[in-house]
This record gives structure tokens, sequence and C-alpha cells, in this order.
């Protein structure tokens, strides 16, 4: 009747997508006042359970993706006892069976039921997935031979790209979800047990596993409805209540370099920030006065690269090999990073002068007094005194002032020109490296 609200609203075909939506919203789903009003229906509480779920978790990496050992090692970490977890991965990248040999060797006795696949099965990504889901399948059989009762979980898990927006928080209907997601294992075996979940020749595995569920038809078996059969779908949701992780962009992934994740600062920054950056750099801007060291006069000595950042680089520096063997006024052997295609390593001021310094007694053990041609510079030590070389340090002429035992990853920083004129101390054996940037010269 005019003005007035439906009882039931219905639609057909695509018409179903929209309702889906507006079911997000409406009679009290979500709303401006009060938020997500469903949020917290039919939860699952670990204390109402004899037992923790069995949760089956299944990565498939189908392309090389950067900070795999990372990855991998989240794996071991998860809040949930490993003992209640069975492990599959799928490998189908030659690149990272080093990754998962390495991560395998340390953590097999965490994932006793695991199942690897490797690259040499050439194996498709749609028939991977699925015979994760008929593994998963066989041992749930098997689990109800020595268990009255498990609750099953799948865990999908793709090491990809994805762009979300977190603005509203709540639990959403969506039509499509990909690269992280969890499927109840009871629906695994129940409606979708007879559906080809990931299989469609010339179409993405994601897409098709959406579009199944979506469209999943049943019989309903005691009810007749004029003999026909009812279509309903399995919904999908996406919860962003909680930050639960994040996926890494892997677009970019050069893996003819000798360590690419060096090159995805742009691309994974927060992934970048933890592998390269030390630890404790953030402490310099909230405890500045007493975290901050002070060797000699207005010199200043934090920590800035993380041990791997430093040994990377290293390596990198040797891998490339162009020392320039003495062109500068103040003769030493550099690298200089822009060889080696790096990123800009400031951009408050401009540091054009990035480079890498190897110190060798039968090469270039020390450097004469100078100023640098800078307002200031950093200077951050990539090996160890004592392990690695012997001698070597930075003396301020002026001040009569030495910092003879750089620390690894540690930054002093200092003004360049007019007050604080240097030397670079013998390297009496081994070799010592340092990155040094000339900033605002």
């Amino acid at each position: 009747a005019y003005d007035t609200l439906p009882v039931v609203i219905h639609g057909n075909g695509p018409t179903k997508l929209q309702l889906n939506y507006l079911g997000n919203y409406v009679p009290t789903a979500w709303t401006y006042e009060n938020g997500c009003g469903i949020c917290d229906d039919d939860l699952l509480f670990f204390s109402d359970v004899p037992e923790l779920p069995l949760v089956y978790v299944a990565v498939f990496i189908e392309r090389a993706t950067p900070f795999m050992d990372e990855f991998l090692h989240r794996l071991t970490t998860l809040n949930y006892p490993t003992a209640r977890i069975r492990l599959f991965i799928h490998n189908n990248v030659v690149y990272h069976e080093r990754h998962i040999q390495k991560f395998w060797e340390r953590h097999r006795s965490l994932f006793p039921d695991a199942l690897l696949v490797g690259p040499e099965e050439n194996l498709q990504e749609g028939k991977a997935r699925t015979m994760a889901l008929h593994s998963e399948e066989r041992r749930f059989h098997q689990n109800q031979l020595t268990t009255k009762r498990s609750v099953t979980v799948c865990v999908c898990v793709c090491v990809c790209v994805c762009v979300c927006v977190c603005v509203c928080s709540g639990l959403w209907n969506v039509p499509y979800i990909t690269q992280a997601y969890l499927i109840k294992g009871s629906m695994l075996r129940s409606k979708l047990s007879q559906v080809s979940l990931y299989v469609d020749e010339g179409t993405d595995p994601d897409m098709v596993f959406c579009r199944s569920i979506r469209d999943q038809e049943i019989n309903p078996g005691t009810v007749e409805v004029m003999n026909s059969v009812c279509v309903q779908g399995v919904f999908m949701f996406v919860s962003n209540r909680d930050e639960f992780g994040r996926l890494v962009a892997s677009t970019s992934f050069n893996t003819s370099r000798l360590h690419p994740d060096m090159w995805q600062i742009f691309d994974n920054p927060v992934d970048w920030k933890e592998k390269y950056i030390h630890e404790n750099y953030s402490r310099i801007f909230e405890d500045d006065k007493t975290f901050v060291e002070q060797p000699c006069p207005d010199v200043y000595w934090f920590p800035a690269f993380s041990e791997k950042m430093c040994d990377h680089m290293v390596e990198t520096m040797e891998d490339n090999g162009e020392w320039s063997g003495g062109s500068h006024k103040v003769t030493c052997s550099p690298v200089h990073l822009f060889i080696c295609s790096p990123v800009p390593l400031f951009t408050c001021s401009p540091a054009i002068m990035n480079f890498v310094v190897r110190y060798r007694p039968d090469e270039q053990p020390s450097l004469r007094p100078h100023h640098d041609s800078s307002t200031f510079t950093i200077n951050i030590a990539l090996n160890r005194k004592g392990i690695d070389y012997e001698g070597g340090g930075c003396r301020f002429l002026r001040y009569d002032c030495k910092v003879e035992s750089p620390r690894k990853g540690w930054s002093f920083m200092h003004p360049g020109r007019l007050t604080h004129y240097h030397e670079g101390l013998p390297t009496t054996r081994g070799t010592r490296y340092i990155m040094v940037s000339f900033v605002d010269p």
C-alpha cells in the first residue's frame, strides 16, 4: 500500500547483491549512533568449548613475494596453539624453495601433520586450493575416529596485494573476498561439498570461489516448493573491527637482485621498516635526552639499521663490486648507492651523496683529516669491531675526541663543515664497512 513499509523485500539475480548491501545497515545492523548492531551475535567463546577448534591453515605462494621469511615465521608465532593447527603449503615459485626449506627445517616439529607441495608438482593454483580442501576433509574424518567433537575452520592465505580503507567499523556482507579468509569447516563438508570452488578454466580462482558460493544451489529435501530448487547463497563477510594484519604488494618484486626485499621501502614500507630499521630507532624521538648518546661535542649516537640491513647492505655492495678506488678529493674506496639503484634515504633534506666505504689494511686503512661537504653527516657502522676488523673509528681533531668502537647498525651524526674536522683511524685487520650520507651538501 502507498506510504507503508514492506514486510519482505525480495530480489532475484544481481538484485540480491544490492539487498545484501542494504542488509549491512537496515534495520539496525549498523548505525552512526551505535555502530555495529550484529557484530557480537553468535560468537564462539573458547572458554565454553572443551577443546579449541582445529584450524587448517592453507598457504598458497603463486608468485614471487617479498618478505617471505618473515611471513613464514609469523605462522609459528600465531596466538593459537600449534597443536591445533594443521598446515598446508603450496609453493609454485622456485625462488621461494629455499625459504620453505629453511622454515621447514626449523619448525617442522610444530606442524607434524603439515603437507607441503612444491613447484616440481606443477600443480595449478585452482587445483592446489581444491587439494587443500580435500586434505582438510580427509583429516576431519580421521579426527572423528578419535574425538567426539571437532570444530574446524579452514584458513586460506595468499600473499598478494589488497587495498582496504577502514572508515566504519563493523561486519560487512560483501560479494567478493580475496587473498586471506576463513571458511567454516562444516560448510565445506555440507553445502559446498559437491561444488567446484576454485577450478574454472581461464578464471581467477578467487573469482570462481566467490561466484560458486554466491550462486550455491541446494535441494531443500523435505520442503517442496513447486518441485523447484531453492537458490540459497553462502554469505561472505569482511570484518574491520580489528587489525588482523596486512598483505604485501608484489608487482615490483625483482628476484634478480641479491636481496630484493631491500628495494621494497615504498611498496611495502611497514614490512621494510620491521626488517631493516633498528627495533629501538623510534626511541630517539620519545626519549632523546637519555637514549641518544653524545660521545663527543655535537656528535650524536643512536641506533638506525637492523643487523639484517647492515649485512644485506655489505653483501649488495660487494656483489656490485664497483668500488671507486679513490676518486674523491679525500681518497677513499666507496660504492655510491645510486650505482645499485637504491631508494632515497632521507626526504626532509637533500642527501645527494650516499655511499658505502670499505677500509682494509692493504687497500685503504684510514682517511686523512678533512671536512665533509655537507651541513651534517650521518655515518653508520655496518659490521663489528673485534669480530670483523680491528682498529678503525673516527677522531674529531678540534676536540681531540675519538669514537673508536662503533656499534653495528648505529649512526653517529655530526656537523659536516667548519666545526668538525675529523679523520678515519687506521683499520689494522679485516675489513671495516661504513655507510655515509652527506646531508644538505
